[in-house]
């Protein structure tokens, strides 16, 4: 499930390839499959809106200069793969048991 941001996302990148700020006719003419023409009017009305526009300039300026951007999300650690799992094991736990053995 798309989060609204993310549909937000695809909605603003279909309006600036219908011809955005530029030629709003032609882009209110076309709208997504998957949004109903009335939402897709709002949508546009919404990117229009001057306060909306005042906000994103400065972001979309930010998001220019950031170096590693935020990706956000949780820390999904994965698994090792097996041969790296049992050469760490031999080399720490075999290797050890030889080694006291060999002491005695």
């Amino acid at each position: 499930m798309k989060r609204n941001s993310d549909r937000k996302h695809d909605a603003k990148e279909i309006f600036l390839s219908q011809g955005g700020y530029d030629d709003v006719n032609r882009a209110r003419t076309y709208h997504p499959v998957d949004m109903p023409y009335e939402n897709w009017l709002r949508t546009i009305e919404d990117f229009l809106d001057e306060k909306y526009i005042k906000r994103c300039e400065p972001n979309k300026k930010v998001r220019e200069i950031q170096l590693f951007p935020f990706r956000g999300g949780q820390c999904h650690t994965v698994a090792p793969p097996i041969k790296i799992v049992q050469n760490i094991h031999h080399v720490h736990c075999v290797h050890l048991v030889e080694k006291r053995n060999s002491d005695r």
